[in-house]
């Protein structure tokens, strides 16, 4: 897809500040989840509309694990006047990769706090899918969160959310799998060895049970579709994962 055709249809959708957790008390909440071969593109311009909408989230950002296009990224960023720090701690933005199973549609979503905001079907509906028809399939899953990460460190125990509400908490050291009912249908959480993963979904696409499992404290996967989350107990925000 031509970059300037992108951030103009961006820029002109009057949208994000009803989805993107507009107060200061919730912004280190705040990730935006990104499926694409192109994230250096697609993630610039989406901070940018951000700023536009308000949203005020610092100008430091750094790497949580190795990324594939991250000397891209790092430029665009910079670019945008965002600068770069080797160190976790105290940035204002954290991104982090990960490999879906196999390769999907190219994709993107909005979450904070147990609540997901699935912008594919709001007023980004034409922009997600102009992504969606002209990107190339991608099994890079970027994850972009607001106020950073301090520490990676393995959880004890997982809460389930339905669109927002804390419905469930199921031990990581238990070894289960368990049925919960979303917007569309039914969904599998299952737990094995301290890790924890969606096993099924009536969602469409299944991204969610494409994900590898998680395990450290912060890390989500949501399923969009359904509106349901399921996120190991954390003290800190860690990263994200998108169904």
């Amino acid at each position: 897809m031509n970059r300037r055709c992108f951030i103009q249809t961006l820029v002109s959708a009057p949208l994000l500040s009803q989805f993107i957790l507009g107060s200061k008390k919730t912004q280190s909440a705040s990730e935006i989840h990104l499926v694409s071969e192109d994230p250096h593109q697609i993630l610039p311009a989406l901070l940018e509309e951000l700023k536009k909408q308000g949203m005020s989230y610092g100008k430091k950002f750094s790497f949580l694990n190795s990324y594939p296009n991250e000397q891209q990224m790092m430029q665009e960023l910079q670019k945008k006047g965002w600068i770069f720090s080797p160190l976790h701690t105290g940035s204002d933005l954290s991104i982090s990769f990960r490999s879906l199973k196999h390769k999907i549609r190219p994709s993107f979503t909005m979450a904070r706090e147990g609540e997901i905001w699935d912008i594919r079907s709001q007023r980004l509906l034409s922009l997600w899918k102009q992504i969606n028809k002209e990107g190339p399939l991608s099994s890079c899953l970027t994850i972009a969160s607001f106020r950073g990460s301090k520490h990676r460190y393995t959880g004890k125990s997982l809460s389930v959310f339905s669109q927002g509400q804390k419905i469930d908490s199921l031990a990581l050291d238990r070894n289960k799998t368990k049925l919960y009912k979303g917007k569309e249908g039914e969904i599998a959480v299952s737990v094995n060895n301290g890790k924890a993963w969606i096993n099924e979904s009536s969602c469409r696409h299944k991204i969610c049970c494409l994900t590898p499992p998680i395990s450290y404290a912060g890390e989500r996967i949501i399923c969009a579709p359904n509106r349901l989350l399921v996120e190991i107990d954390r003290s800190d925000l860690v990263d994200t994962s998108i169904g």
